[in-house]
């Protein structure tokens, strides 16, 4: 049923992404778009063309304004995103999806612009040290999932590898 989503029997599938990152902040995962930045360039080191498939969580699942505030949703975009998350480990472990990791943390402090709605709470907590991150880095790590371009992986390997044993 995922494949029938963005495959055409006549052609081979349409590459998809799925991007595992630590929120830089409580309230936006990107505010001062230094994440966004990197990613343009390891989408490009992969060649990731226009029409490729990336699924970036808070721009391709309904978001709350704020982390804690689900009011923000509709009855029907709340039930699309807890749909999502009860799926999502499926891209993570597919054969056809290809999961660029990008554990860098990135001072969002002081000058940074501020998402609408107000001030950010920077997060300093490290990629391989939170929930949703490390799970999704320890599933595709074990599925051979992971696509990512140089980066310091193999202490967090390392460190994952301890924690699921």
């Amino acid at each position: 049923q995922l494949r029938g989503l963005w495959t055409d029997d006549s052609k081979p599938p349409k590459p998809l992404l799925a991007i595992s990152h630590a929120w830089l902040s409580l309230e936006h995962p990107d505010p001062a778009a230094l994440r966004l930045e990197a990613l343009v360039e390891d989408l490009a080191w992969l060649g990731a063309g226009d029409d490729d498939l990336v699924l970036f969580d808070y721009c391709s699942l309904f978001q709350a304004e704020r982390k804690c505030d689900e009011a923000a949703r509709t009855s029907d975009q709340y039930k699309l995103y807890q749909t999502a998350l009860r799926h999502i480990d499926i891209l993570f472990t597919s054969s056809l999806v290809k999961v660029v990791v990008m554990p860098e943390l990135y001072d969002v402090g002081a000058g940074s612009p501020e998402p609408a709605g107000g001030d950010i709470t920077a997060s300093r907590t490290r990629y391989d040290q939170r929930g949703w991150s490390g799970v999704e880095f320890a599933v595709a790590e074990r599925s051979a999932r992971v696509a990512t371009k140089a980066r310091p992986l193999d202490g967090m390997r390392t460190r994952v590898e301890d924690d699921l044993h």
